[in-house]
């Protein structure tokens, strides 16, 4: 839910406009707003003297300790006590300057190198191969050649290019190299200038060394290049130990120096938000009402009758860019970060969080269903919170993204919801790792389906029934009934007791409650009772709001929606079961009058198209069968195919059969597990959250003006 916002506004004398402000940031929970007025007499408050050159201060020791945050790779500690570092701006210039000039001229030797070592590794692989035809040119007195790599089909045009130029004064050779070959022409040195004109008209360019490189001779740089690149890197090891050296010696200093500059960087910007006359400052901002009592009791302690505070609640209707502080259960608060992707809903609105904290981990563990899955979901989410808590970072490689060490609890806390509903409906459908433990153990596995009869029988299974039959042929070849009702009677009683050998040896430990690859059904009437619960529910929410905010468009349109859907729905079930009849057309016809009648009172008559949309909107929530289907397929296949290559062989067909059932659930978790992930997402953000217009409008977050790292 949305937290509770009040407004507050405190005036008072120019003169402690700096303690004001302490004291605000101490309390930490007042976001302050720049004061705009109308009065001539009120304007911003202007940061002039002293005060503007401290800002300046303030402002360089952030960048410059942020530089070098940045620079030595501290970000993975923790800031020092604050007692560490100096506390006045001018001890804590002095104490970066000395961190800064080491970690600078490490830096910059760095740079130097690694461009350096850039060019060679670009050069020497050309390099290594025109260096035995030009460098016997390096010293002579007489001759110039030079070389450039072209195209194999273009090598008699450039042959007459050169003649036209150079006449016969000259030498082509070429080679073959990936896709071009590589040609060195040889020419007169008072013929150099046409050459390089030459090469230039055919449309290419001439191979050159580069500056560092272009006084030395081909031969040279090449061996120049040859020995740098092997000592480079050991040079650039040395360096990123002694950086990582100083980051570790001073990385905590480092960050504890950022936050106390940021937070008298913060202090001075605040300033400038304030409303000023020639002797009063005014100042107003936003705090939650839980901490009313708290800010305005802290305030006149502090200052007495020095200044005069003012409150009132937020208004909903009346309020505009009220900050919005999401305040909901303990357990409801790691999926905030899924509303994080996008603005936070308007002040007053509805927040989803809680449905999401519900629905989505629900919906994934419909789709996943698989307690094999479940618990390496659950070991993931224990690795990743042990890493957190270490404080260290997480880094998704390819993707690009790195996930802090802050971020990792709550990650986690998301995933283990989403596992241990991967582990209910495993237990539901009974899929560990497919359909492992129905196969396993063999005799008698630990899932089975009930009403699967000998017709699915194992070879086992048949060889069992075949025995019972045998030993039943040897009783009826000794003891022959009488009559033929007799031999009835014996031929009935034989067959039931095949029949129940083959069950009872079939029969596994727990009873499958639904079979989701057979039985379809059950979850196909699931996941669109979801789909009406959500889409029909968001409607519901629209008409909520829409009536706490006077709001007669979105009532009328949510009450239209509501009444076309609900009637669409009850029509299609009937329909559906053969149950249509007279009241159930009445419900259908008085639904859609309720829509007819929203859509004229809304004015919104692409309603219309919505009405459609919308029923294919809880048609989209079939989606959570069909990809738990295909998934659920899928790890079928591959415990199928373990278990056939486990048949093979007497010792290492297990273990083979094993490791590649593994390896194949592996592969094909990690390609699905986006879309196991995204499609319960898009069910919340696009079917649902589009119905009480969560979109239309938004907020903005709540930033209390507090104090980096506590007080």
């Amino acid at each position: 839910m949305i937290a509770y916002m009040d407004q507050i506004t405190v005036i008072g004398r120019k003169g402690i406009a700096h303690d004001l402000l302490s004291a605000l940031q101490s309390l930490g929970v007042v976001q302050i707003d720049p004061l705009e007025s109308s009065e001539e007499d009120l304007r911003r408050y202007t940061l002039e003297g002293q005060d503007r050159v401290t800002k300046d201060t303030w402002d360089a020791i952030v960048a410059r300790s942020g530089m070098l945050i940045d620079a030595l790779s501290v970000s993975g500690l923790k800031p020092a006590p604050r007692s560490d570092i100096p506390s006045q701006s001018d001890e804590l210039k002095a104490y970066l300057q000395t961190v800064g000039s080491q970690a600078d001229q490490l830096l910059a030797e760095r740079s130097e190198l690694q461009d350096e070592l850039d060019v060679a590794q670009a050069y020497l692989p050309l390099l290594r191969e025109v260096s035995p035809s030009l460098a016997q040119f390096d010293e002579s007195r007489y001759l110039h050649a030079s070389a450039f790599l072209a195209p194999a089909d273009a090598v008699e045009s450039i042959s007459s290019t050169l003649q036209e130029v150079l006449g016969e004064e000259f030498e082509l050779v070429s080679q073959p190299r990936e896709k071009n070959v590589l040609l060195t022409v040889v020419a007169p040195k008072s013929k150099k200038a046409d050459l390089k004109a030459a090469i230039s008209r055919a449309g290419y360019s001439e191979i050159v060394l580069p500056e560092r490189y272009e006084s030395m001779g081909v031969a040279k740089a090449t061996h120049m290049m040859e020995e740098r690149s092997q000592s480079l890197p050991k040079r650039l090891e040395s360096i990123n130990a002694e950086l990582a050296k100083l980051g570790a010696q001073h990385g905590a200093k480092l960050l504890a120096a950022n936050q106390l500059a940021s937070n008298f960087q913060s202090k001075y910007d605040r300033l400038e938000d304030l409303g000023a006359t020639r002797f009063g400052i005014a100042l107003r901002g936003w705090m939650p009402s839980s901490e009313r009592t708290k800010v305005v009791e802290g305030l006149k302690k502090q200052f007495g009758d020095e200044i005069v505070v003012d409150t009132r609640a937020a208004d909903d209707h009346h309020d505009h860019n009220v900050p919005v502080k999401l305040d909901n259960p303990k357990w409801v608060k790691p999926f905030e970060g899924l509303l994080s992707l996008f603005a936070p809903p308007k002040y007053g609105n509805f927040d989803p969080s809680i449905t999401l904290a519900v629905f989505f981990p629900l919906f994934f563990g419909i789709v996943v269903g698989d307690i094999g899955f479940g618990l390496m979901f659950a070991a993931l989410a224990w690795w990743m919170r042990q890493r957190g808590a270490q404080g260290k970072e997480l880094s998704l490689g390819i993707l690009g993204i790195t996930i802090n060490a802050g971020a990792l609890k709550p990650i986690s806390t998301v995933i283990y919801w989403c596992a241990a509903w991967s582990i209910v409906f495993g237990f539901i459908y009974g899929e560990f790792f497919g359909n492992f433990l129905e196969k396993w153990p063999e005799n008698r596995p630990v899932f089975y389906v009930p009403g699967h009869g000998a017709e699915h029988a194992s070879d086992a299974e048949h060889a069992v029934a075949e025995a019972i039959a045998a030993e039943s042929e040897g009783v009826s070849a000794d003891h022959a009934p009488a009559d033929e009702h007799a031999a009835d009677v014996v031929a009935d009683d034989h067959g039931a007791a095949e029949g129940e050998a083959v069950a009872e040896h079939k029969k596994g430990l727990i009873p499958i409650i639904l079979f989701r690859v057979e039985k379809f059904t059950p979850l196909l009437v699931l996941a669109l009772l979801f789909g009406i619960l959500q889409v029909l529910g968001g409607w519901g929410i629209r008409i909520y709001y829409g009536l706490k905010h006077h709001d007669n468009k979105h009532v009328w349109e949510g009450v239209g929606m509501l009444g076309g859907l609900g009637g669409l729905v009850i029509f299609a079930w009937a329909y559906l079961t053969g149950n249509v009849n007279g009241f159930i057309l009445f419900i259908l016809f008085a639904g859609l009058a309720v829509f007819l009648v929203g859509m004229l009172m809304s004015r919104v008559f692409l309603m219309l198209i919505e009405l459609a949309s919308n029923a294919g909107n809880i048609l989209s929530y079939l989606r959570l069968f069909a990809v738990g289907l295909s998934a659920a397929l899928v790890a079928n296949l591959a415990t199928d195919l373990g278990f056939a290559i486990g048949g093979t062989l007497p010792v290492i067909g297990p273990i083979l059969g094993i490791l590649v059932g593994l390896a194949v659930h592996l592969i094909a978790i990690a390609l699905t597990i986006i879309g196991h992930t995204l499609q319960p997402l898009r069910l919340n953000y696009v079917e649902f959250f589009t119905k009480f217009g969560f979109y239309d409008e938004s907020g903005r977050p709540y930033q209390p003006f507090r104090l980096l790292g506590g007080k």
